[in-house]
């Protein structure tokens, strides 16, 4: 025999499945009763579980906001690039520029040395680039490519900050000659001894991050 209230297959005079009464004697006020009640329960459970769902997708949704950029673009790199190349020529003494096939077009150039030591990809495109060395042996420094900011302090250890992972509500300081993105501390440039200068470079950085989130 079916259950005359939820369908399923039932022997005896109560269903074991939704607990409905199933006698001859039920009196039709009672099916329909029983009935909406059951159709209540299903419309508030259904209801639950998307109001669970919008929840958890909202919540995605701010951890994506404060991951970072979702996708960089063409137009992105092209602005961020103009922006580096701008700022070498006004400091053409102290930085160098690359292109994607990693000759050089801007500046006096660097030693090989620096691009190892702040471990830059063979497939990035070198944007602006630093060697903070007395005698350029390229120990320390920075570099802005097409991949993110790679920066190596005299005192610190090497830190990589990739354009995809800065969220858009970080922001950038700098003291005294390091530039750094005050979320987490992570220094993305290097400029000793130059103190105009590394405002001015903070400047430009933070133009970038504008870039990004535009």
């Amino acid at each position: 025999m079916k259950c005359m209230f939820c369908g399923a297959e039932v022997r005896g005079e109560e269903c074991p499945y939704c607990g409905s009464e199933l006698t001859e004697y039920v009196k039709k006020s009672d099916v329909e009763k029983e009935m909406s009640e059951l159709k209540k329960k299903k419309k508030r459970v259904e209801y639950e579980e998307e109001e669970e769902y919008d929840e958890e997708e909202e919540y995605d949704e701010d951890e994506d906001d404060e991951e970072g950029s979702d996708e960089i673009t063409d137009d992105m790199i092209d602005e961020i690039r103009t922006l580096c190349h701008r700022f070498q020529k006004k400091y053409d003494d102290y930085f160098s520029s690359y292109d994607e096939d990693n000759e050089l077009i801007a500046g006096d150039g660097v030693k090989d040395h620096l691009f190892d030591v702040l471990e830059i990809p063979d497939e990035d495109e070198v944007f602006l680039i630093h060697d903070d060395t007395l005698f350029g042996s390229g120990k320390n420094g920075f570099a802005i490519t097409s991949s993110g900011f790679y920066c190596k302090t005299l005192v610190d250890e090497l830190n990589v900050a990739y354009f995809d992972e800065i969220a858009d509500d970080d922001e950038v300081n700098y003291n005294t000659g390091t530039v750094y993105l005050e979320s987490d501390e992570t220094n993305i440039a290097y400029w000793s001894g130059n103190e105009t200068g590394i405002e001015k470079l903070c400047d430009m950085i933070d133009k970038i991050i504008d870039v990004l989130f535009s």
